[in-house]
């Protein structure tokens, strides 16, 4: 019987991250799970606990500007109580598409994708939140991996296109995705939509297609695509806060 080793397991995360194991997708996956179980107890025990985590960890439109750190944090909650589908959705679509990407991009660069598509995510319910500009829709609380698994899937899409495969099978499996809103409640489609347009627009510039690209090497590229893109997501959010009276208000009066 094999008895748990903490050296053995660091060896075998070497070896994985030196011959391009899903490294980031499980650290990912653990990460969401752990989070998750964290809620799940608040739940269960202590109500207010799970209000507080909800209200300053889950992405809020309007708290943007006061609680900024949400727009990274809400990428590893899930819904809390019995609706375990959340989770167990978003972590199973992860492991069918994040190890391919982390093995053709790199760990780091994989991980630095994805966290970009989670606020590109962010983004499109900013967007969204600015556009309606009522008081529910930048007051809707909103978190989980989908913008930034949308974001891998838009990757796929681009990576299809580019290499002349065949993308029935993906475009089917993506506008499923974007068609449950029509069948589930409370989903968070401009998210979905945010990460979707981020992760195409981010392989699309890290292929190197681009002619000003060309010259870059491939870490470059993947560099000068991340900032350029982040870049684009803090401007929606400046514009969009800055645009409307409610934001200003809510921190007016939550702080």
């Amino acid at each position: 019987m094999n008895t748990f080793s903490p050296s053995r397991e660091i060896r075998k995360i070497r070896y994985e991250w030196k011959t391009g194991g899903p490294v980031v997708t499980k650290a990912i996956i653990a990460l969401c799970i752990i989070v998750w179980v964290v809620e799940e107890l608040a739940w269960l025990f202590n109500q207010n606990m799970l209000m507080w985590l909800e209200n300053y960890f889950a992405f809020i439109p309007a708290m943007t500007t006061s609680a900024p750190w949400n727009a990274l944090t809400s990428m590893f909650m899930h819904a809390a109580g019995t609706d375990f589908w959340h989770i167990v959705c978003n972590m199973i679509s992860l492991w069918f598409i994040g190890p391919a990407l982390e093995r053709v991009y790199g760990h780091w660069q994989y991980l630095a994708l994805y966290l970009t598509c989670g606020l590109g995510g962010d983004a499109g319910l900013m967007t969204y939140a600015r556009c309606v500009n009522t008081v529910p829709a930048w007051l809707s609380s909103s978190w989980g991996a989908s913008g930034a698994i949308f974001g891998l899937m838009g990757s796929l899409l681009v990576i299809y296109k580019q290499s002349k495969m065949d993308m029935t099978q993906l475009i089917i499996v993506a506008v499923m995705n974007l068609a449950m809103p029509l069948f589930v409640p409370n989903v968070a489609w401009q998210a979905h939509v945010g990460g979707l347009l981020t992760g195409m627009a981010a392989t699309a510039l890290m292929s190197g297609r681009l002619p000003f690209m060309r010259a870059m090497n491939y870490v470059k590229r993947v560099a000068v695509s991340v900032v350029a893109l982040l870049v684009v997501v803090l401007v929606v959010f400046v514009v969009c806060n800055g645009t409307s009276s409610i934001p200003r208000l809510v921190s007016s009066l939550s702080f």
